[in-house]
C-alpha cells in the first residue's frame, strides 16, 4: 500500500458509526428495514452507511445507490481505500441494519465480525488451516 493512499480503517470506521449511534439512539430501527437499503433517500443520508458517508463528506449524494460499501465510500469521500477489516464491519452493519437489528446492537455485532476477520486474516498470515 503506497503511503500516500488514504485508507478508511476499521478504528476510523467504528468512531464515526459510534457516533452515529449515539446520535441516533441505540433502539433506533432503520425505517427501511426489510426493504432496499438506501444511502440517501430524498437528499439526505438515509441508512448507517450513508450517514458515515456524509459525516465524511457532506456533499456526497444519491448517486451511489447501488454500489458496494466499499465502493459507495470510496466514490463519495476522499478515501482511495477502505481496509478489509472497515469493508467487513460496515457491512455486517448494513446487512443488519436492513433486518430490523436496533443500531446499538447492529454495531456491536459488525465489531464482532470484523474482530473475527482479523482472527481468521491473522491464522491465515501464519500459515494456519
Amino acid at each position: 500500500m503506497s503511503e500516500d493512499k488514504k485508507v478508511l480503517t476499521l478504528d476510523t470506521a467504528w468512531h464515526i458509526m459510534n457516533g452515529i449511534v449515539a446520535e441516533k439512539g441505540v433502539d433506533y430501527v432503520y425505517p427501511r428495514a426489510g426493504e432496499q437499503c438506501l444511502y440517501f433517500e430524498d437528499g439526505k443520508p438515509s441508512c448507517g452507511v450513508g450517514l458515515l458517508i456524509s459525516k465524511i463528506n457532506p456533499d456526497a449524494d444519491a448517486a451511489l445507490e447501488g454500489a458496494l460499501v466499499f465502493e459507495a465510500v470510496v466514490d463519495a469521500t476522499h478515501y482511495d481505500e477502505v481496509e478489509m477489516t472497515a469493508d467487513v464491519f460496515l457491512t455486517a452493519f448494513q446487512d443488519l441494519q436492513d433486518n430490523g437489528v436496533p443500531y446499538g446492537r447492529a454495531l456491536q455485532a459488525a465489531s464482532v465480525a470484523a474482530r473475527a476477520h482479523e482472527v481468521v486474516t491473522a491464522h491465515h498470515a501464519v500459515g494456519g488451516e
